[in-house]
């Protein structure tokens, strides 16, 4: 499925009273009304694999032709209530892609400084390499995000003024 095509169904449900009780059944709604044919194969796909929420999906833009799970989707439209809800009902911090990069390399190198706080939080591991070596941390371009991931590899301790502060420098 496309890129697009998952940012838009996945945007879809951020707001709408998103819960971890109904993450699952609002990504498949939003599969099964999509008007791309691709949403309703891996509606198929999925359901075959009993919706299992590590489930890896096709996923192709301008620079991936692979696989990765909602988590790493997720991540990397910077949708901090979705992430949240996945991470709730077993979603794996630390999937891996085609590439070998969890959700914590996307969330790093889209520059969503949020989502990369609630990976850590919820023990989101940044010295993991992905098939390049590179850690979220060689990937991440914005400093807060940098600084995040600083800190996590030194295992400093998260107290939620250290991460705001971090996150108001923006």
């Amino acid at each position: 499925m496309h890129d697009r095509e998952w940012k838009e169904i996945l945007n879809g449900i951020n707001f709408q009273g998103l819960s971890c009780e109904n993450v699952i059944d609002r990504i498949k709604e939003r599969l099964l009304a999509s008007e791309h044919q691709d949403a309703h194969n891996a509606y198929r796909q999925w359901e075959r694999n009993s919706f299992d929420v590590n489930y890896l999906f096709p996923l192709q833009n301008e620079h991936i032709d692979g696989e990765c799970t909602l988590l790493h989707l997720a991540a990397s439209y910077g949708l901090k209530d979705v992430v949240k809800a996945l991470l709730k009902i077993g979603a794996e911090i630390n999937a891996k892609d085609q590439d070998d990069a969890t959700p914590l390399h996307w969330a790093a190198i889209s520059g969503n400084a949020d989502v990369v706080a609630s990976l850590l939080k919820n023990g989101a591991d940044p010295s993991l390499k992905n098939k390049d070596g590179k850690t979220p941390i060689k990937l991440a371009q914005d400093n807060n995000i940098k600084q995040l991931l600083r800190m996590a590899k030194k295992r400093q301790f998260f107290k939620p003024t250290t991460i705001r502060r971090c996150l108001e420098k923006k």
